[in-house]
């Protein structure tokens, strides 16, 4: 949803990107943004998948992969919130 909103956004002149990193992606092609966006989730999920198998063998393990996969659902909560703020500005922009 965050990508559905930031790229439509992109082509209607009253909404800013306030990302920096999205906006300096953005100025160079919007192809750039949805490639970011897409290799931060597949980067994230690698990763827990990868600490998971380490969670299997050690404490330490299980409290980074905990520590980690507590982090990334409070991440996606909050974004979650952004999109679906997104979602209604562009409702009451259109």
């Amino acid at each position: 949803m965050d990508l559905f909103t930031t790229v439509i956004a992109f082509k209607l002149p009253h909404f800013v990107e306030i990302n920096p990193i999205i906006l300096s992606l953005a100025r160079e092609s919007p192809f750039l943004v949805v490639l970011f966006k897409i290799g931060v989730v597949l980067s994230v999920s690698l990763l827990l998948l990868s600490l998971y198998e380490f969670s299997q063998r050690s404490e330490f393990g299980k409290a980074l992969f905990s520590g980690v996969f507590w982090g990334s659902f409070l991440s996606c909560i909050v974004l979650w919130l952004i999109a679906v703020h997104n979602v209604v500005l562009l409702i009451l922009y259109i």
